[in-house]
């Protein structure tokens, strides 16, 4: 008796009436042409929430602190809107982490497109319009240099306006769809992610330039009162973080 299966069992072995064995294959299924389904580790994905929740509670809780304090010297030495813009950032940033661990469906493609490059354009935009601003003061002396709040404000309005513009045109001409991706171990898995767009080269471009012209604006003016400085590490750190969980999660 030999046992025969329509349709064919692929690369596996028919051991009975349309009965597949697969498991000298890579795959799964009925025919043994479906890929394993890759699942979250649950464990690690309530982690991240929970501290992901708490990072967001503490920015608010700073935030009002923020107002409360609002007269001391080091909080205005630092400018009150601009370190709030600055933790509305990383509060965007956070739910862009704990979207990460959310199953990727459109709304969630987008919406995860948007709080990363909205968040990255608060923090490291305030950060660089702060650190422009003690600049001018300083070349001031010299070239009669001033920087207003008016335009501090509407540097950071261009860099999230341009990163706004270009995921909308994205979302309506592509749309912010997901794709299976297979990663072949001891068997083939696969598993859904959003659709990187072309236009986030454009973006990444844009980000650097930013973070470059930080960096110089901050070396220039390394001799002054640390009050007025801005401890750009702290943010460098949880940018490397946030590109860490890009890959990971």
């Amino acid at each position: 008796y030999i046992p025969r299966c329509e349709p064919s069992c692929n690369s596996g072995i028919c051991v009975n009436d349309n009965i597949c064995n697969c498991d000298n294959t890579l795959k799964t299924g009925k025919t043994c042409n479906d890929f394993y389904k890759l699942k979250r580790v649950k464990t690690y994905d309530i982690i991240i929430r929970i501290i992901s929740s708490i990072l967001i509670i503490n920015s608010i809780i700073v935030i009002m602190k923020i107002y409360i304090y609002k007269n001391d010297e080091v909080i205005k030495g630092g400018g009150k809107n601009f370190l709030i813009l600055i933790l509305i950032g990383t509060i965007l940033n956070y739910i862009y982490i704990y979207l990460r661990t959310i199953k990727r469906q459109h709304l969630n493609c987008l919406f995860l497109d948007i709080t990363k490059q909205i968040g990255f354009s608060l923090v490291f935009g305030s950060i660089l319009v702060k650190t422009l601003r003690i600049y001018c003061a300083l070349q001031n002396r010299i070239k009669k240099i001033s920087l207003r709040t008016e335009t501090m404000y509407f540097i950071i309005f261009l860099i999230m306006a341009f990163h706004i513009t270009l995921i909308m045109i994205f979302e309506l001409i592509h749309g912010h769809k997901t794709i299976v991706i297979q990663i072949s171990q001891s068997k083939t898995y696969e598993y859904r992610e959003c659709e990187k767009s072309n236009l986030t080269i454009i973006s990444n471009i844009l980000n650097f330039i930013i973070m470059a012209i930080g960096y110089y604006l901050t070396y220039s003016i390394r001799h002054i009162q640390n009050q007025y400085k801005e401890v750009s590490i702290i943010y460098e750190l949880f940018l490397l973080t946030t590109i860490y969980y890009d890959n990971r999660i």
